[in-house]
């Protein structure tokens, strides 16, 4: 299963997003995707598209093994 942030406008979502059982979330643009914290666990991939500034600089990334970032 894959979700995909796409577009130059930030988003709202404010609470924790959970990348989780085999899940891959893409960030595939610039601009800040992901505004509250993000854990990601059980094979779950974060694919941030070497886009900078794609997670705010206040939040709090989590990586429960065997879950994985890619730049």
């Amino acid at each position: 299963m894959a979700f995909i942030y796409d577009g130059a406008a930030p988003h709202a979502y404010t609470g924790l997003t959970t990348v989780d059982a085999n899940a891959f979330l893409v960030l595939q643009s610039p601009g800040e995707k992901i505004v509250g914290n993000v854990l990601i666990q059980g094979n779950g991939v974060l694919d941030y598209l070497g886009f900078p500034n794609q997670i705010a600089d206040h939040a709090t990334v989590t990586v429960n093994s065997p879950g994985s970032t890619i730049a």
